[in-house]
């Protein structure tokens, strides 16, 4: 069993500061995760949006290496500006797109990226939907495919009812990987519990300060 650690400071937080770190700041920031080892840097959005330097959108994945990564929302990016490249992009998308989901991976791996499905609010899926999500992130060949909790709505036994379905129904060379938030406080606990459950490799997302969304 391998654990990686995925900081989302640079891209969640950048709901708190409509993306505009400073270019001082991000900088500081990228380096201060890489002195610490951090595995995955994730960097911030993709979006339809004209780069700037003191920003976190991005309207190209050229800025990536192997060990950092970008997400989109699917629906919010068109995917044929995306240039070939290395690192990882990750798709967030709702469960209603998730029959549409897989030749948005197929044209993103296609261009060289390792490809991270981020099912938001997987919560909200019965089990037979989960069971699909996990079958369509292996039949993609997905690296890795991410349990959820958008709103930090989650407790202990939603975590052990869905992460038993992702466990079971996903191929050992997929990574999962899990996104907490902290709205009842539990974001950490519920971390542990996942790692302290899963006999696989596994990815954990963690922000600086646990800056990110919330509601």
């Amino acid at each position: 069993m391998g654990i990686k650690v995925l900081d989302c400071t640079l891209r969640d937080g950048a709901y708190v500061v409509n993306g505009n770190f400073g270019e001082e700041r991000i900088n500081g920031i990228i380096e201060t995760l890489n002195s610490a080892g951090v595995d995955i840097i994730e960097l911030g959005w993709l979006k339809d949006f004209e780069y700037r330097k003191d920003c976190v959108f991005f309207d190209n994945a050229q800025i990536l290496n192997k060990n950092s990564a970008l997400m989109f929302d699917y629906g919010k990016y068109n995917i044929d500006e995306l240039t070939t490249g290395c690192g990882i992009i990750r798709i967030a998308f709702y469960k209603n797109d998730l029959d549409r989901i897989s030749f948005a991976a197929e044209e993103v791996k296609n261009k060289g990226y390792k490809v991270f499905l981020q099912a938001s609010n997987t919560i909200e899926y019965t089990d037979n939907e989960v069971e699909k999500l996990c079958k369509r992130a292996n039949f993609i060949g997905a690296d890795a495919v991410y349990l959820v909790d958008s709103f930090g709505s989650m407790f202990p036994e939603d975590l052990d009812r869905i992460a038993s379905i992702f466990d079971d129904c996903t191929h050992k060379n997929v990574e999962i990987g899990f996104h907490s938030h902290n709205n009842i406080q539990l974001s950490f606990a519920l971390t542990i519990q996942f790692i302290n459950r899963m006999n696989r490799n596994i990815i954990v997302d963690s922000s600086l300060c646990g800056l990110g969304r919330g509601v």
